[in-house]
């Protein structure tokens, strides 16, 4: 795997039934990215890992939520991030943040 990140997916409420963690809108399992046998976690892993690998193919996999991964997060304002020590809210760049080289 070349970068793992969290999913907006959960079964937490209801086993094997994933739905997005703040909408709660249902997820389409036609549309899923499920690596093969996946989801296997019963009810020890409720949440989704997005992972890349190696070619560029994304896929999904279970996982226990506590497990520790990247986010992505789509901001509806720009938010104050601390950037190496300085607060910035109109020179965010969230890919330096997450990500520092």
């Amino acid at each position: 795997m070349i970068a793992q990140f969290w999913g907006p997916w959960t079964d937490d409420e209801e086993e094997g039934e994933f739905v997005h963690a703040q909408t709660g809108a249902h997820l389409n399992q036609s549309l899923a990215l499920w690596s093969p046998g996946e989801p296997n976690g019963d009810e020890v892993e409720n949440c989704v890992e997005e992972f890349e690998m190696r070619g560029g193919k994304w896929s999904w996999n279970d996982i226990k939520c506590f497990q520790r991964r990247w986010f992505i997060y789509k901001f509806k304002k720009r938010p104050k991030f601390k950037l190496r020590g300085k607060i910035s809210s109109k020179k965010c760049d969230p890919v330096k943040y997450f990500f520092p080289s």
